[in-house]
C-alpha cells in the first residue's frame, strides 16, 4: 500500500497545509533509520501520544518499548523491526498493552534498505482514517476512491493533466523540490477548478472532472494551465493536457482511458517535426560562419532532436552534410555526446541553466567522430524558447584540440562556470586542462626518479542517487570532500577532476592499490542513507614513453568501463583484451545502421508450446547478427551494446516491423496465425512515445493486435515506476498482451509484480539449467506458479531441454513452455 504512504519529501509541510490533517489525529506517522538509533516523526496525533512517550525519540528504545507491551502479532512485528530486509510492505494489527488499558492499532509498514517508514493508527477511531480517500502528498482525492466518485457521475468531462518531464525535475532539483512542485499545482488546479473534482492519479499525472460539457469553455479553462510556463521557486515546467466528455455507458476505466489517448495525441502533435523540414526553418547559414566554433540547435526535451548544424560543426565530427550528420548521431544530441559522458553533461547542463537568469551552460565532454576518434570539446549552450520547436538550446562547440582558446574570443562572464588557471572551481584540484598539458612532464619527472607512474580513472558509485536526494548543493558538498579526500591519499601526485563525479590520477604505480584500497574503504564512511563507493580504472603504461595525456586517461577509463556495473569489484587495470572489446563496441554502434540495412540482422523465431499438450501456441521473435567481419557477433553482446547507445530502439522497432511483414505474409496465403512475442528495452520505453510507433506499425501492416505479445525484462521496475507503468498501462489499453521476462533474475521480480499489470510472467531459464542438481530450483519453480496462478497470471518457463524438467512443470501446473526439446531458434522462414 504504498499508496498510502505517497512520496516523502517535505511530508511536514504538506499536512499541515491540508485539511487531511483532521483525518489523522489519530495516528502517528516517523521514518526510521535503521543504520543509526533515530526516528524521524513526520506527524503525530493526539490519539498515538502514548506510543510517542514510550519511545523517547529512540528507535531502540522503540523497540524495547513495542518488545514490552505488544501481544498480538508481536513476533512479526519484531521480525520487521530487528531484521529489515529491502523493498518490504506490511499491513499488520497489533495489541498494545499501556496502564492496564488495550489498544487495537493498524501498522502499515514499507521498508527499504537503510530505512523504513511506519503510520500507525488506533481502530477505534477507524471511521475518521480513511487514507484510501485522499493523497497524503498534495491532499486531493487519491486515485481508487476518486474512481468510485466518477462512476456515480452522469454528466461532465475529464480531463488528464501530465508535467512535461517531470523525471529532469526530479533529478536536477531533487525529489523534496518535486514533491513542492506537486504540491503547487495541486494548489493551481484547486484554484482554477473550484467546483471540480481533483486526484492525483499517478506520480505527474493529475485527473480534473467537471460539470461542464462546452468544449469552448472546457478548452479554455484547460488553456489557463497549459498555455502558459509553469512557475514555482526556480523551477519551470509545462503541462499536456486531454480530455473526454462523459458517454452513456462509460465507466471510469474507458474514459480515463479516451482522455488520455487524447492527452497522448496532443503530446505527439506538439513535437512531431520531420528533419527535413527542421533544416529550413532554422535558416542561419548567414550567420554560422566566421563565428567562435562549431554552432548547434537542438531541442531541450524529449529525445533532444538536433535541428542545425553548421559547417564547422559537421567538420568536428568529419562528416560531409547534415544529413550524414543526422544518419551518425540518429538526429539526437544523446549521440552526439560520448556515451558515457551524456548522463552527466545534460545533469551539469541542466544545473548551470537553472542556477543563472541568463539561462546560460558551459561544459567540456567528449564526442566520438565518425571515423571512431575521441575528441575532447567545450560546450557554450543558452536555453531558449522558440515558437515553432519550445525550448531549444544554441550552442557553440569548440574542439579543444584546436590551439584557439574560445574563452579569449567570447569573453569571460560569471554565468560560466569556467575554471581559472588550471583550478577546478567546485574542488580547488586541477581541472582536466591542466591534466592534459602537464600530465606528461609529470609522468617523467616520476620516470626520471625510478619510479614507474599509473593512471587511475575514478567515479563515484551512486553519485546520482546522491545526487536526487540532497539535491546539487549536497552533491557539490560531496565532490569537494572527495577532492580533500583523495588530496589526503594520493600524496605526491597529479590528480585532476575531469567533469561530474569523475577524476583522473597519475602516481606511484608501486602505490596505486593500496591508495585505492584506502579510498574505497573511507568513502563508505561518509554517508550512511546512500551506499557509496568507488570504481577506479588503472592504466600503467609498459613502455617508458606516454605520448598523450588524454589517450592513458582514456585507456585507464576503459578499464573502469569493465567494472562500472560489477558490484563485487572496485578496481580494474588495464590489458589488451580490454582494447579489442573496446574497438568491438565501437564497430557494433559504427556498423549498426549498415547491418540493419544489409540484411546481416535477422530475425528468428523460437517456438512456445502448451505445457499440457506440447502443441504449438506462438513463437518469440530474437534478433541474430551475422556480420562479415566478426562472423556471429552474440546477442547479449550487440543489444548490451545498443542499450547503452540508446539505440536499440530501432532494433527492436526494425523486430516488430519483420513480425508484422510475417504475419500479414501468412494472413495473405490463408494460414493459421500464431501470436509472436517481441521484446523491448527499458530503454525504448525511456527514449520516445514507444506506444504511438507500435500501434502504428500494428495499423499500417493491419495486423490484430492479439497476435503482438510485448515482452519486457524484470528490469523496467528499477526506476521511474510511475512512468513505466502508465506506459505499461497504455499497451494493455490498446489490447496488447505484455509478458515480464526474466522473472526471478535480478531482485525487483516481485517488486514488479505489485507494481505492474502483466498478463505472463517468464521463468528466467537459470531455474531450468539448475533442476537436475538442485532441489531448491524446484522449490522455487512450484512456488511461483503457485503465486501466478492465485493472481490471475499465466506462467512461462524457458530453457526446457528434457522430458523430466517437461513432466515437473506439467505437474506443477505450467501454461507455457520454450526451449530446445521444441525446438531452437531458427530464420522465421523455417517455421511459417
Amino acid at each position: 500500500m504504498e499508496h498510502v504512504i505517497g512520496k516523502y519529501g517535505d511530508l511536514k509541510e504538506a499536512l499541515h497545509q491540508y485539511d487531511i490533517k483532521e483525518l489523522l489525529k489519530n495516528s502517528l506517522f516517523f521514518k526510521v533509520d535503521f543504520t543509526q538509533d533515530y526516528y524521524e516523526e513526520i506527524f503525530r496525533g493526539n490519539a498515538c501520544a502514548y506510543i510517542e512517550e514510550g519511545c523517547k525519540g529512540s528507535f531502540y528504545e522503540a523497540v524495547k518499548f513495542l518488545e514490552n507491551n505488544v501481544s498480538k502479532n508481536k513476533d512479526e512485528l519484531m521480525s520487521l523491526l530487528n531484521n529489515p530486509s529491502d523493498n518490504v510492505h506490511k499491513e499488520l494489527d497489533i495489541e498494545l498493552s499501556i496502564q492496564n488499558k488495550k489498544h487495537m492499532l493498524h501498522i502499515i509498514s514499507i521498508v527499504r534498505k537503510h530505512y523504513g517508514y511506519f503510520f500507525i493508527y488506533d481502530t477505534k477511531d477507524h471511521h475518521t482514517i480513511d487514507l484510501r480517500k485522499y493523497d497524503l502528498l498534495t491532499g486531493l482525492y487519491h486515485r481508487f476512491y476518486y474512481e468510485t466518485l466518477i462512476n456515480k457521475q452522469e454528466e461532465g468531462t475529464m480531463i488528464v493533466f501530465d508535467i512535461d518531464h517531470f523525471r529532469l525535475i526530479n533529478t536536477r532539483f531533487g525529489l523534496k523540490m518535486g514533491d513542492e512542485v506537486l504540491v503547487d499545482l495541486a494548489n493551481k488546479l484547486k484554484k482554477q477548478f473550484t467546483d471540480g473534482l481533483i486526484c492525483r492519479h499517478s506520480a505527474d499525472e493529475f485527473l480534473v472532472f467537471i460539470k461542464e460539457t462546452n468544449k469552448e469553455i472546457i478548452e479554455e479553462k484547460i488553456g489557463f494551465i497549459i498555455d502558459v510556463v509553469q512557475e514555482y521557486k526556480d523551477v519551470y515546467y509545462r503541462m499536456t493536457a486531454g480530455y473526454a466528455l462523459l458517454k452513456a455507458g462509460d465507466d471510469f476505466q474507458s474514459l480515463y482511458r479516451r482522455a488520455t489517448d487524447e492527452k497522448e495525441k496532443n503530446k505527439k502533435t506538439s513535437d512531431a517535426f520531420k528533419l527535413t523540414e527542421t533544416i529550413n526553418k532554422f535558416d542561419l547559414k548567414d550567420i554560422a560562419d566566421g563565428l567562435p566554433g562549431a554552432l548547434l540547435v537542438y531541442k531541450a526535451t524529449g529525445r533532444e532532436e538536433i535541428l542545425f548544424a553548421n559547417k564547422e560543426l559537421l567538420d568536428i565530427f568529419e562528416c560531409q552534410s547534415f544529413k550524414e550528420l543526422m544518419d551518425y548521431t540518429h538526429g539526437s544530441f544523446k549521440n552526439l555526446v560520448y556515451e558515457d559522458d551524456i548522463e552527466e553533461v545534460e545533469r551539469f547542463i541542466w544545473k548551470q541553466v537553472n542556477s543563472n537568469e541568463n539561462r546560460f551552460d558551459y561544459v567540456r565532454y567528449r564526442i566520438m567522430t565518425k571515423s571512431g576518434k575521441i575528441k575532447n570539446v567545450e560546450d557554450f549552450g543558452k536555453l531558449s524558447h522558440n515558437t515553432t520547436y519550445g525550448d531549444v538550446f544554441y550552442v557553440f562547440i569548440h574542439d579543444l584540440s584546436k590551439k584557439r582558446d574560445m574563452l579569449s574570443v567570447i569573453g569571460k562572464h560569471d554565468y560560466y562556470d569556467v575554471d581559472e588557471e588550471g583550478i577546478d572551481r567546485l574542488t580547488h584540484l586541477r581541472n582536466y586542462d591542466y591534466y592534459r598539458n602537464n600530465a606528461l612532464d609529470f609522468y617523467d619527472t616520476l620516470l626520471s626518479h625510478n619510479v614507474n607512474g599509473a593512471f587511475i580513472y575514478l567515479d563515484i558509485v551512486n553519485f546520482k542517487l546522491y545526487n536526487e536526494k540532497f539535491g546539487f548543493i549536497g552533491g557539490d558538498a560531496l565532490l569537494r570532500r572527495f577532492g580533500r579526500m583523495m588530496e589526503e591519499i594520493f600524496k605526491e601526485s597529479l590528480i585532476a577532476r575531469i567533469s561530474e563525479d569523475h577524476f583522473i590520477v597519475l602516481t606511484d604505480e608501486s602505490l596505486a592499490h593500496e591508495r585505492i584500497k584506502t579510498l574505497h574503504e573511507r568513502i563508505q564512511n561518509l554517508q550512511h542513507s546512500v551506499y557509496l563507493d568507488i570504481k577506479a580504472g588503472i592504466f600503467v603504461p609498459e613502455v617508458e614513453r606516454v605520448s598523450d595525456a588524454a589517450h592513458a586517461c582514456d585507456q585507464a577509463k576503459l578499464a573502469y568501463d569493465q567494472i562500472k556495473h560489477n558490484y563485487q569489484e572496485y578496481e580494474c587495470y588495464y590489458s589488451s583484451r580490454l582494447k579489442d572489446h573496446y574497438h568491438k563496441k565501437k564497430y557494433i554502434v559504427s556498423h549498426f545502421k549498415e547491418a540493419l540495412n544489409k540484411g546481416y540482422i535477422k530475425t528468428y523465431l523460437q517456438p512456445v508450446v502448451n505445457a499440457k499438450n506440447r502443441e504449438l501456441f506462438g513463437f518469440e521473435a530474437l534478433s541474430r547478427w551475422f556480420d562479415p567481419k566478426y562472423g556471429m557477433i552474440p546477442t547479449e553482446t550487440f543489444v548490451g551494446v545498443l542499450e547503452d547507445a540508446h539505440l536499440v530502439y530501432e532494433l527492436d522497432l526494425h523486430t516488430l516491423e519483420e513480425v508484422c511483414q510475417i504475419i500479414s505474409k501468412r494472413k495473405s496465403n490463408g494460414g493459421k496465425i500464431y501470436p509472436i512475442s517481441v521484446n523491448l528495452s527499458r530503454i525504448d520505453f525511456e527514449n520516445f512515445d514507444l506506444i504511438t510507433h507500435v500501434v502504428d506499425i500494428l495499423d499500417r501492416y493491419q495486423v490484430d493486435k492479439s497476435s503482438i505479445h510485448v515482452e519486457v525484462t524484470e528490469s523496467i521496475a528499477f526506476n521511474r515506476n510511475d512512468f513505466l507503468k502508465r506506459q505499461v498501462d497504455l499497451f494493455r489499453f490498446h489490447n496488447l498482451e505484455v509478458w515480464m521476462d526474466d522473472f526471478g533474475s535480478g531482485y525487483s521480480s516481485l517488486n514488479a509484480l505489485q507494481e505492474f499489470d502483466f498478463n505472463v510472467i517468464k521463468m528466467d531459464m537459470d531455474f531450468m539449467k539448475n533442476f537436475s542438481i538442485n532441489s531448491k530450483s524446484q522449490m522455487i519453480v512450484e512456488t511461483i506458479m503457485t503465486m501466478a496462478h492465485r493472481m490471475g497470471l499465466k506462467t512461462l518457463a524457458e530453457g526446457v531441454e528434457t522430458e523430466e524438467q517437461l513432466k515437473f512443470l506439467q505437474n506443477c501446473g505450467c501454461d507455457l513452455c520454450q526451449g530446445y526439446l521444441f525446438g531452437k531458434p531458427e530464420p522465421w522462414d523455417k517455421y511459417i
